[in-house]
């Protein structure tokens, strides 16, 4: 996996099993008996991204600025691995692989979200539909073509306010 994994964030996904063989001194049967592709892909982007230090959340008087600080770090990694970030989504996105780290990562943005919103009932629920907000501004962007994280931001930080103002959280 740390040849796959060196290989894939210096070149993207475009590298070959071939050569992840060649740089873990395998064959090509010795890797595609850990996962195919597409699964090398979820398998390194799951490590990559479980590694990501995920922003202790902060009481600031204004809960928009304080989720954004929760979900920027990740659209920001996205973005500075643009393809390869494109391509995980893909495969998530087929259903050819799956991810618990996407899983366990989606419930400990929505608690770090809800912990910044408060301790009020609508705060789980809101934190929810903040984190669906986010994911569909990944694949807007991931389909979009652009490598800019800015207009990502800027959306998802309208939609994070707008769910904010629409709950009894403001």
């Amino acid at each position: 996996m740390q040849a796959a994994t060196e290989l894939f964030l210096r070149h993207g996904p475009d590298v070959t099993i071939r050569q992840i063989a060649d740089r873990a001194g395998v064959s090509v049967g010795t890797v595609m008996g850990v996962a195919d592709k597409d699964g090398l892909i979820v398998r390194v982007l799951d490590t990559v991204i479980a590694d990501l230090p995920m922003p202790a959340p902060s009481v600031s008087p204004d809960a928009t600025t304080a989720v954004m600080q929760q979900l920027t770090p990740f659209v920001e990694w996205f973005s500075n691995h643009v393809d390869l970030a494109r391509a995980y989504l893909a495969v998530l996105v087929s259903g050819r692989q799956s991810s618990q780290v996407f899983e366990s990562l989606a419930q400990r943005l929505i608690s770090s979200i809800a912990a910044v919103l408060g301790d009020e009932p609508e705060a789980k629920v809101t934190a929810h539909l903040i984190h669906r907000a986010y994911l569909g501004e990944l694949m807007i962007w991931a389909g979009s073509g652009d490598t800019s994280p800015t207009p990502t931001l800027e959306n998802l930080r309208r939609s994070v306010r707008t769910s904010i103002g629409s709950s009894t959280l403001t």
